[in-house]
């Protein structure tokens, strides 16, 4: 299998991935967390859970090529529960 795309190192999590899930067919998350019914019906986002604390939700419509979002493609939005297993948070900005 080869991939699609590639987020960059600076948008990735920055431990060991613990978990992926799709969002469900008939919902989407949208940027501020809330849950938003979605009449389309098909998996359009997913998130990942990791051990850095954080849960990184990622969008897979697009409005440019692939080519374009390679290496630039990130998650629409990061929620952190906890610190790292190093005992520092690494937060963006």
């Amino acid at each position: 299998m080869t991939y699609v795309l590639c987020s960059s190192i600076e948008a990735s999590h920055r431990a060991t991935i613990t978990d992926l899930k799709w969002v469900a067919k008939s919902s989407e998350i949208g940027h501020n967390g809330e849950i938003i019914e979605n009449p389309e019906n098909g998996h359009k986002q997913f998130y990942a859970s990791s051990l850095d604390g954080s849960v990184s939700f990622w969008d897979l419509r697009y409005k440019k090529d692939y080519a374009s979002l390679d290496l630039a493609w990130r998650p629409f939005l990061r929620v952190y529960f906890l610190t790292d297993y190093l005992g520092s948070s690494h937060r963006d900005g």
